[in-house]
């Protein structure tokens, strides 16, 4: 059994069959000879009269039944008794009404199974059998020279009825296997599609669309005016630019759920037909969150390839002199009856130098690109083992390095993701300060966004949070806000991440702590470093 809109179509299809039989009345009472033959036609008159009548009221009732399947099996055997009588009421075998069963067979195969099909050809070549014989055993010649001819002619008539069933189910299952594959692409579609017809009634309104705007779910808001769009500044703007037919491109800003926001791009156009003429308008809605982070992600790593040459730089450009320096300072304090002020600025020079020649070896140490030398652990040890490094800083602050229930194991460079979960807690400790706090050390198994198995490494702490303007740029190095310090530890444990094949972000609320996740593959081999030349290798 079909839709409800299939049975729609069926009932109309009926209405046809009902106009196409007052027209075939008209034809056969016209070529009637006699008064008493045209008399005769008052029979078949009244049959298509009925017929049209119980079509119409079908029609009508539609929208108040509630067993389809019962409806459809009723209208299709009203078909064929009706069109039986009018065969029999106008001569049997040679009356025009015989091809309206196959117009009923053609529309019963739109609604119906493929038993049901063949079940109704198979009653259409028995009522006409029946119809076709009645008049002869009226005039008294069944079983005449007839017969023979009246058994191949039900005979054809049967293979065609089956034929044209089967032909009707193909054309049928293949018109709503299309329409049901147009609609999950729709459906499916990773952008928002709203399309209004000429009198600005919604025609299509997919899922991620009524996501997208805030529309309810569960509704297809199909036939609907447009004007159920207003309430959201976004569905507003998308609602005039339907309105209008525009056609462009514009950057808005959706309003999400729970008061959030995030970017979109709305493409909208007019929708035409294959004359060029308007019929309606069409628009699309995307969600650029995702690209934003590319652009992001993007940006940063031009800026980090910037870093790598600039590391370079400062290592034969400013090491050489440095070292001369120090060295000039160290002989000078050598002399002997120096001023105690003299041998305090030259102190002053070699502590400087060093401090300098130290901050040199974290960017170079930052900007160098190394082999990853993996190896298969638990990452319950790496958890403990990271948290005893911490509990020898913490101060006031209460360390938990929560071991997963079961053993985790995961490939990976054990000495770079201690550095990386080391330089998480090292900055949650610093954003609770003196104050007594707690960080909380987790690990566990997560599938990716792609569905692949992989572990998920938590560093979480209730200090002073990251502000929101802020969370974008704290993996770029040298961005800090602390009083002292580099900015080198975030961007290290991105970076890291980045070499594993992995994916770190945070989550933040200013007052009340900050939750770093780090995921990372089970089983992933480290990347291969991006060369840019034959020579210069830089990281992604």
């Amino acid at each position: 059994m079909r839709s409800a809109t299939q049975v729609r179509d069926f009932l109309i299809l009926r209405l046809v069959i009902a106009v196409s039989g007052f027209v075939l009345i008209q034809l056969w009472g016209a070529s009637r000879e006699s008064a008493a033959q045209a008399a005769a036609g008052a029979l078949p008159h009244g049959v298509i009269a009925a017929y049209s009548l119980e079509a119409l009221a079908a029609f009508a009732l539609l929208g108040r039944v509630r067993r389809l399947r019962l409806f459809i099996m009723i209208q299709v055997a009203v078909d064929l008794v009706m069109e039986g009588l009018l065969v029999a009421c106008t001569g049997g075998a040679g009356s025009v009404f015989c091809p309206l069963f196959f117009a009923s067979i053609f529309a019963a195969s739109t609604v119906l199974s493929t038993e049901g099909a063949f079940v109704c050809s198979s009653t259409a070549t028995i009522i006409l059998a029946v119809a076709c014989m009645l008049p002869l055993m009226r005039a008294g010649t069944a079983g005449s020279e007839y017969s023979w001819r009246l058994a191949a002619y039900l005979f054809t008539y049967g293979l065609a009825f089956h034929g044209a069933s089967v032909l009707c189910l193909r054309i049928a299952r293949g018109a709503a296997e299309a329409e049901r594959l147009t609609e999950e692409i729709i459906e499916n579609m990773a952008e928002g599609l709203i399309a209004t017809d000429r009198a600005g009634h919604i025609a299509v309104l997919n899922e991620r669309a009524r996501h997208l705007l805030g529309l309810e779910t569960g509704r297809r808001f199909v036939g609907a005016p447009i004007d159920v769009l207003a309430g959201k500044k976004v569905r507003e703007f998308v609602a005039d630019k339907l309105r209008s037919s525009a056609e462009g491109r514009w950057e808005t800003v959706c309003d999400g759920p729970a008061g959030s926001a995030f970017p979109a791009l709305v493409s909208a156009s007019a929708l035409r037909d294959g004359k060029g003429r308007p019929r309606g308008a069409v628009a699309l809605v995307q969600d650029l969150t995702l690209r934003r982070e590319v652009e992001a992600a993007s940006r940063r790593i031009a800026r980090l390839e910037e870093l790598t040459e600039v590391a370079r730089g400062i290592a034969h450009e400013v090491r050489n002199p440095l070292a001369s320096i120090c060295g000039c300072a160290e002989e000078i304090a050598q002399e002997p009856n120096l001023a105690p002020e003299t041998l305090r600025l030259c102190e002053i020079m070699r502590r400087e130098a060093r401090r300098v020649d130290g901050i040199i070896d974290e960017f170079l140490h930052f900007a160098r690109l190394r082999s990853l030398s993996v190896s298969r652990f638990d990452a319950g040890d790496l958890i403990a083992h990271v948290g005893e490094l911490l509990r020898a800083r913490a101060g006031r602050t209460e360390i938990r390095a929560e071991r997963p229930c079961a053993r985790v194991e995961i490939t990976a460079d054990r000495d770079l993701m201690t550095q990386l979960l080391l330089n998480l807690g090292i900055n949650a400790l610093e954003a609770i300060g003196p104050a007594a706090g707690m960080v909380r050390l987790r690990a566990a198994p997560v599938p990716g966004g792609g569905g692949d198995p992989g572990i998920e490494f938590l560093v979480e702490d209730n200090g002073c949070g990251i502000a929101k303007e802020h969370q974008e740029r704290i993996f770029t190095p040298f961005f800090s806000q602390k009083a002292r310090g580099l900015g080198i530890g975030l961007a290290m444990a991105h970076r890291i991440t980045l070499l594993h094949g992995g994916e770190i972000g945070v989550d933040s609320v200013p007052g009340q702590g900050t939750a770093f996740r780090v995921w990372l593959p089970a089983e992933a081999a480290a990347p291969e470093p991006v060369r840019i030349g034959a020579k210069e290798p830089v990281w992604t």
